[in-house]
């Protein structure tokens, strides 16, 4: 019902948008840009419609089809493989994104999440560093190291990155929190932890995995270590690190 509703939408906005070029003093050139203009802006409001449903599938319909109409453009490849990995189709996803990863800031940045996803930590951190080498301050660079830093069991290293992350973070903070106080917890640092859920619950104060991390941690004896605590972000826990081949 969502699908057929939101391909309604489009659909219409297509044909008020050819509608009004044909009677306008617009050259045909001009009225084909706007026209697909404007049906690039309807797949793409409705792509984000279904993701904010949960309708992760029909997201990922929407978002192909405005890749297959942009192939071109770096933001419909970024956003293209974002849903891709949301609907754990990771490989897909590296394929459409290592032409990019090289030229494009959100395209590297997506393609460390991707090889993330995929256990890859080595070559996430290979492409992350990539991005801090020309942006040393980009937030969601060093949250990405600090993931994949953490997934390999270095801690300490992991803890600065989300520190740094924290400290130029835009908008909700909610997913470095979370991630650094799991990551405290698993350094024996239970008080600072604590804090930093009681940080991210006044963002996100309905989000049941928050309070479930803290009754984990709270629950901890001095030498344990969080168990079955929920990550954000990186929405499954990582598959088994690869190390690089030796050549």
């Amino acid at each position: 019902m969502l699908k057929k509703l939101l391909v309604t939408t489009i659909l219409c906005s297509g044909l008020a948008l050819s509608g009004c070029q044909t009677t306008g003093s617009a050259s045909p050139k001009m009225a084909y840009k706007e026209t697909r203009s404007g049906i690039n802006g309807a797949l793409e409001t409705a792509a984000k419609a279904a993701q904010d449903q949960g309708a992760q599938k029909e997201s990922l319909l929407f978002y192909e089809e405005l890749y297959r109409r942009n192939p071109g453009d770096a933001k419909a490849v970024v956003q293209y493989a974002e849903a891709l990995r949301h609907n754990n189709q990771s490989k897909k996803a590296e394929i459409i994104l290592e032409p990019w990863a090289a030229k494009d800031q959100n395209a590297a940045l997506e393609y460390a999440r991707v090889l993330l996803s995929l256990g890859r930590l080595y070559e996430a951190e290979t492409a992350v560093d990539g991005v801090l080498a020309k942006d040393s301050q980009n937030a969601q660079a060093h949250h990405i190291k600090g993931i994949a830093l953490d997934a390999k069991g270095l801690s300490a290293e992991a803890e600065v990155h989300f520190r740094k992350a924290l400290d130029t973070w835009q908008g909700s903070p909610v997913a470095v929190l979370n991630n650094l106080a799991l990551n405290l917890a698993a350094q024996h640092k239970k008080g600072e932890a604590i804090a930093m859920l009681d940080r991210a619950m006044i963002y996100a104060p309905n989000e049941s995995y928050l309070m479930k991390n803290r009754n984990l941690i709270l629950g901890l004896s001095g030498g344990s270590a969080p168990v079955a605590a929920q990550k954000a972000e990186i929405e499954t826990t990582p598959a088994p690190v690869q190390k690089p081949q030796k050549s």
